[in-house]
């Protein structure tokens, strides 16, 4: 039914959307957990846990965002009949 190429495409496409769902609930959950550790040291339960966890759902984020618009970049460039690059006006 599929060749080869496709069925390879497919099994990535999986793969890479099953390690994205990992890194959003592990790395906030990981992150708080260290702030949680960091708060039994210094007694001030329950704020390095929520500031832990908030720093790393917003470095999931940016790094999701980031590594979206670089794939969508590279898929642009390679879109038939892509005109190219516009310089800016004042752009040195």
């Amino acid at each position: 039914m599929f060749d080869l190429t496709s069925r390879q495409k497919l099994n990535r496409g999986y793969s890479d959307g099953l390690a994205r769902a990992v890194e959003i609930a592990v790395s906030p959950l990981l992150m708080g957990f260290l702030g949680r550790i960091v708060d039994g040291w210094l007694g001030t339960e329950p704020w390095c846990m929520i500031g832990f966890g908030a720093f790393g759902a917003a470095g999931v984020i940016t790094r999701l965002w980031v590594s979206y618009d670089r794939d969508m970049r590279r898929h642009e460039a390679e879109l038939p009949g892509r005109r190219p690059a516009q310089p800016q006006e004042g752009a040195a």
